[in-house]
């Protein structure tokens, strides 16, 4: 049985460092990250997805990272 393949993600002060894949098949493409923040008042609108989260207009910065 092959191995279960392992995502971690290093995180430090708040960003993300790095993106390990462990046991991840060949030939199978990388999966995409987005990586979610809640957006604070100095982020600027043009940078704020909106998205469904339970909260009413939740704002959220996503980044999308790739390993």
């Amino acid at each position: 049985m092959p191995p279960i393949p392992a995502i971690g993600l290093l995180v430090h002060d708040d960003d993300v460092e790095a993106v390990v894949l462990e046991g991840w098949p060949e030939g199978v493409p990388p999966p995409r990250f987005v990586v979610f923040d809640f957006a604070g008042p100095d982020v600027s609108d043009k940078y704020v997805l909106h998205v469904s989260s339970g909260a009413p207009n939740a704002g959220l910065v996503g980044h999308e990272l790739f390993p």
